[in-house]
């Protein structure tokens, strides 16, 4: 499950990034920033095998989010 949500204000992007388990709500990680240029290396650094394991990615409807997908693969 990945969300944004404001989290501070003098950083270049007001809105941070929230990834958390989507089974058991428990937080995975908080980026500073929700631009996928941020994101997409984060997730990269995972490897493969990691992301093979991904079933769903729960996002809200901000249409970037959507480019996820290409990048997490999804079993």
């Amino acid at each position: 499950m990945v969300y944004e949500f404001r989290s501070h204000a003098s950083y270049e992007d007001k809105m941070s990034f929230i990834c958390a388990d989507g089974k058991t709500g428990e937080l995975v990680d908080i980026l500073l920033s929700r631009k996928l240029d941020k994101i997409i290396p984060y997730f990269n650094r995972s490897p493969l095998e990691e992301r093979e394991k991904v079933n769903f990615l729960v996002t809200d409807m901000n249409a970037a989010y959507f480019q996820l997908i290409s990048f997490v693969k999804l079993s």
